[in-house]
């Protein structure tokens, strides 16, 4: 076994360490304006000060909260990895503690009406807003 054979072997276990320490809080609600944002937002803040890394990702169907909430606007979103072919990693934006978030809304929008045009079918969208 070669030198890089053993740094590649180091990597590959670490990466299967942090995918085994990862947990995913989900917050979720039938109504829109009822705080499910500020709510990740807390959550992110106080996780980080207790020394977890944490990624929010909003979906959010209305305006994406979270990017408000930051004062600042994502280059990417999950679009690009759809479409584009972009790792996951690379399309996190990072955010106030170094919380990182991604940006869902319009890579849903533009799946969805590209599945819908290539069968011929016509939805109307209800957006809370």
């Amino acid at each position: 076994m070669d030198q890089a054979e053993n740094l590649r072997n180091v990597i590959k276990a670490q990466n299967i360490r942090n995918i085994e320490n990862t947990k995913v809080i989900t917050i979720t609600s039938g109504k829109g304006g009822v705080g499910k944002s500020n709510m990740a937002v807390n959550l992110a803040v106080w996780f980080t000060r207790l020394g977890k890394k944490v990624i929010i990702l909003d979906a959010d169907f209305g305006l994406a909260n979270v990017e408000v909430m930051f004062g600042t606007l994502p280059n990417y979103n999950l679009s690009d990895v759809i479409f584009k072919g972009m790792s996951i990693r690379d399309i996190i934006t990072p955010g106030p503690l170094g919380i990182g978030f991604i940006s869902f809304l319009v890579a849903i929008l533009i799946f969805a009406l590209l599945l819908i045009s290539t069968i011929g079918i016509y939805i109307a969208f209800a957006f809370y807003l």
